[in-house]
């Protein structure tokens, strides 16, 4: 009996999805917020009115109490208003006669203040190439290479996906055609085949994606075909060997570019880290942590998986 244990591969956390992302330093800092302004409370006054009759000459009688001091000793009375007087010696009184108004004043709410806030600056990191000159000999040999691999790379397609079409005749029912019938019928199965008609029955998705990109490096509108940065790269580097007056074996430096996480150990690339503020961080360099890393939760190495099977 084969015995291998039941596991799951499991992939890296590490693992780039994309390309390596570009060197950058960010700096978060805190502003602070603004303080808020405090509201007005709300005020309350009570006035008190005498609903029966008074004596006359009450008004005479209360500043004569307030001139002889009688106020200050008797109630800690202070002032002179003869009127203020009156409503506290009425607010004293215990008389049904005596009734209190109360006014309410609404106060004024405050203004909140502004939180603290943080801002991350961003400050990317540059480097520059140096690579050998190009001399214009070794350029044209490099085009002579170029062109004759593409163009094998065109014929092999070209031949694989004959080779195909004939076995999906040779598969593909006639109708019961024979003779001239049977060999015109063919005929069109394999051009429809290499046209990628519609009406090709394949025999899975993974053969029509084989047949696709087959097709694709045949007419010459694959991707590594249609890329054309190596030639703009190779234009780039001329540019500036001639602008830079390299000849021979000297050193081309090209334009400043952002540097990636490959460039990290470069004395450039540390130089400017050095003398930035924040933190490093790698700017479109996404890793693997949200994927599964190790064992599935619906694994056969989980306990009970096995259970009621």
């Amino acid at each position: 009996m084969y015995n291998k244990p039941i596991t799951q591969k499991a992939k890296s956390p590490l693992k780039q999805v994309d390309g390596p992302g570009d060197i950058v330093m960010k700096d978060t800092e805190i502003k602070e917020g603004t303080p808020g302004t405090q509201g007005t409370p709300g005020t309350s006054t009570t006035t008190y009115s005498y609903n029966g009759e008074r004596d006359p000459g009450v008004y005479d009688a209360l500043q004569k109490e307030l001139d002889s001091g009688f106020a200050q000793r008797k109630y800690g009375f202070e002032g002179t208003d003869v009127k203020a007087y009156e409503q506290m010696k009425l607010g004293k009184m215990k008389s049904p006669n005596v009734t209190a108004t109360t006014t309410q004043t609404e106060g004024t709410p405050g203004t909140p203040g502004t939180p603290d806030t943080e801002e991350t600056t961003t400050t990317p990191i540059y480097t520059r190439d140096e690579t050998d000159a190009i001399r214009p000999y070794g350029a044209y040999q490099n085009r002579i290479v170029e062109r004759r691999e593409g163009g094998a790379l065109e014929r092999k397609s070209n031949r694989a996906v004959k080779k195909l079409a004939k076995r999906y005749a040779q598969d593909t029912d006639d109708d019961g055609k024979k003779g001239f019938g049977k060999i015109m019928s063919n005929r069109k199965q394999r051009r429809d085949f290499r046209r990628g008609a519609d009406g090709v029955n394949y025999k899975d998705e993974e053969t029509k994606n084989k047949v696709q990109e087959l097709r694709n490096y045949r007419d010459g509108v694959s991707d590594v075909q249609t890329d054309m940065s190596s030639s703009v790269e190779s234009l780039e580097r001329s540019r500036n060997q001639r602008a830079q007056g390299a000849t021979g074996d000297d050193k081309v430096i090209s334009k400043p570019r952002r540097a990636n996480q490959t460039d990290i150990e470069r004395s450039d690339v540390i130089a400017q880290m050095d003398r930035t503020p924040g933190d490093v961080d790698f700017d479109g360099f996404p890793m693997r942590y949200d994927q599964n890393v190790g064992i599935k939760k619906s694994s056969p190495m989980k306990k009970g998986y096995f259970k009621g099977k």
